[in-house]
């Protein structure tokens, strides 16, 4: 009995893995003569850092992306690492390149908007 429950407890986390953190990607290619959008939500502008950011727009973003699936709704790392310090860990640019591309088990481009994504970084990095 208890094997079939550790069975299923593993069973959910791997699907709320696959639907939190990632799936199919409009943006990737659906055929071999678009190699240049591989991984790339967007392809028209690159993300920059604000100077000034919007945190109440931030804090959307990091819900609407679904961070919170694997970081945490407090941010304190659910399955993913804890993110309220992270800007003593990382610059803005530096989180800016992990949101873009992701990194380890974290997937890239799930914040598809440059400005969002940059926005993000900006708010993520003022975080110590």
């Amino acid at each position: 009995m208890k094997r079939l429950i550790k069975l299923l407890f593993m069973t959910m986390l791997v699907i709320g893995l696959i639907a939190g953190c990632g799936g199919q990607d409009e943006t990737f290619p659906k055929t071999p003569d678009e190699p240049e959008k591989a991984g790339r939500a967007d392809t028209e502008g690159e993300a920059t850092i604000p100077v000034v950011f919007d945190e109440d727009t931030a804090k959307e973003t990091y819900v609407a992306a679904t961070c919170s699936s694997c970081h945490g709704a407090d941010m304190t790392g659910a399955m993913g690492p804890n993110l309220t310090a992270i800007g003593g860990k990382y610059s803005p640019e530096e989180i800016l390149e992990i949101v873009t591309n992701g990194r380890g088990g974290m997937p890239g481009n799930l914040v598809e908007d440059s400005d969002a994504r940059g926005n993000l970084a900006a708010w993520l990095g003022s975080l110590k």
